[in-house]
């Protein structure tokens, strides 16, 4: 009797013994490699959506960086029809019209300060004197070539 309540002891202990493990070690290995897979996955879909956000970003400039490149197209063809037909002043060639701000504090000889406010002025005065009026059809085409770029702009680098 004594081997019989023995072993239902030990059975006892043993299932006490299973019961625990799967409790107290299984579950929580287990919820542990849930949360680690939920974790990873959601650091994934960040990074998708990281990477997706890159992309249009560095579309959105692209797209930005070629319409500044058909103005400044534009701007040139224009002038260049100006200068063909001699109706540019001098000091207007495309050096002194495109100076860029540190360029032109360095010439002056300038302050931070002092220089914006002469930069843009200089700068406003030459848009003013250095262009034209171009004959109707001939600024239509300089104006159609602009809006054809700035198309191709559109197609190359579409905005969603």
């Amino acid at each position: 009797m004594k081997t019989g309540w023995t072993l239902i002891g030990l059975a006892f202990i043993l299932i006490a013994l299973a019961v625990g493990y799967h409790f107290v070690i299984y579950i929580p290995q287990k919820d542990k490699a849930q949360n680690d897979l939920q974790k990873q996955k959601i650091q994934q879909q960040e990074y998708i959506q990281s990477q997706k956000d890159q992309k249009a970003e560095d579309n959105k400039q692209a797209l930005n960086s070629c319409l500044d490149d058909a103005e400044v197209n534009y701007s040139k063809h224009w002038r260049n029809n100006c200068r063909s037909r001699g109706d540019i002043p001098k000091g207007c060639d495309e050096d002194a019209i495109n100076m860029s701000f540190i360029d032109y504090r360095k010439q002056n000889k300038l302050t931070d300060k002092e220089a914006l406010a002469e930069y843009l002025k200089y700068s406003n005065k030459k848009e003013e004197e250095c262009t034209c009026s171009l004959p109707l059809d001939l600024a239509d085409s300089v104006n159609n070539d602009r809006i054809q770029e700035k198309d191709i702009c559109f197609k190359r680098y579409p905005q969603n």
